[in-house]
């Protein structure tokens, strides 16, 4: 593995950091489908505050620029972070969708034993009770 000199260890973390928030990450979303004006942008997140919106922008530094008509772009830079945030959108929801079947095969299983032991108790009491009903009517003959 490659070490990090300073100056690149700084742009790693000005990178980890333009992407360590949501609004961020649907910013570069947005801007993957197509560039989009500010107001536009601004509209399309449902975002209110103008300098809410700015706040994001300038977060993502090089990962956004502008084209000759003023609306906002990815760069190749820009495309590259989202397509790692997509990569690992992905890896995390097929965790999650694996840890689901786990949680449901396991419940399947919980709720098999569970009935398995309703049943058993259902069958002993039945049995229970026709030898109850048995022992009562031998008692009321001996009457």
């Amino acid at each position: 593995m490659k070490k990090l000199g300073a100056d690149e260890f700084a742009e790693e973390r000005r990178r980890a950091d333009a992407l360590s928030h949501p609004t961020r990450i649907m910013i570069l979303k947005a801007l993957n489908e197509n560039p989009v004006g500010f107001a536009d942008l601004k509209k399309q997140l449902g975002i209110e505050s103008s300098g809410h919106l700015q706040h994001h922008i300038s977060k993502l530094n090089s990962l956004v620029k502008t084209d000759e008509y003023g609306k906002y772009t990815l760069p190749d830079e820009g495309k590259d972070a989202i397509n790692s945030v997509e990569t690992v959108e992905k890896v995390t929801e097929s965790g999650a969708k694996h840890k689901q079947k786990a949680v449901r095969a396991k419940t399947s299983n919980v709720l098999k034993i569970v009935f398995l032991a309703l049943a058993t108790l259902l069958v002993a009491s039945c049995l229970f009770a026709v030898f109850e009903y048995n022992t009562v009517s031998v008692l009321r003959n001996e009457w």
